[in-house]
């Protein structure tokens, strides 16, 4: 299959540059899997699982939270994730801590403000989990 670069930033760090055979990620017009060569596209992403798998077949995961994917005519799709963590470096017992703090601090929390950024905290343990779980079910 032929190649192209996939770039994953956030705006804390450049995350990885990657050479792929094919990247699949969740959008606001649902999933959608890029091969090189893909038609021009920008669009936001939707909170979860991106893949991407190499020439090689070395199989890639991150636990992805909001953000764009611009996919260029040049074959280069760059991701610019809220927040992109790799699959490997989640420790699912500190997520699976994050989860209970934040359903707790739903609970105790009145004000809708708090609210908020409570649920986006939650939503972003719980998808950590998820993927920690599924591609790392041993180490777990």
């Amino acid at each position: 299959m032929k190649e192209f670069t996939l770039e994953i930033v956030t705006q804390e760090k450049h995350v990885e540059t990657q050479t792929i055979v094919s990247l699949t990620v969740m959008t606001e017009m649902g999933e959608i899997t890029v091969l090189a060569d893909h038609v021009p596209l920008f669009s936001r992403l939707k909170s979860g699982e991106l893949y991407y798998q190499t020439a090689s077949g070395i199989e890639s995961y991150f636990a992805v939270s909001g953000g764009f994917i611009d996919v260029s005519p040049r074959n280069i799709v760059t991701v610019l994730a809220d927040t992109a963590i790799r699959s490997d470096a989640i420790n699912l017992q500190k997520a699976e801590q994050a989860v209970e703090s934040a359903r707790k601090a739903l609970l105790e929390s009145p004000d809708s403000k708090d609210s908020l950024k409570i649920e986006r905290e939650l939503r972003q343990a719980l998808l950590q989990a998820k993927v920690a779980k599924k591609h790392h079910p041993s180490r777990n």
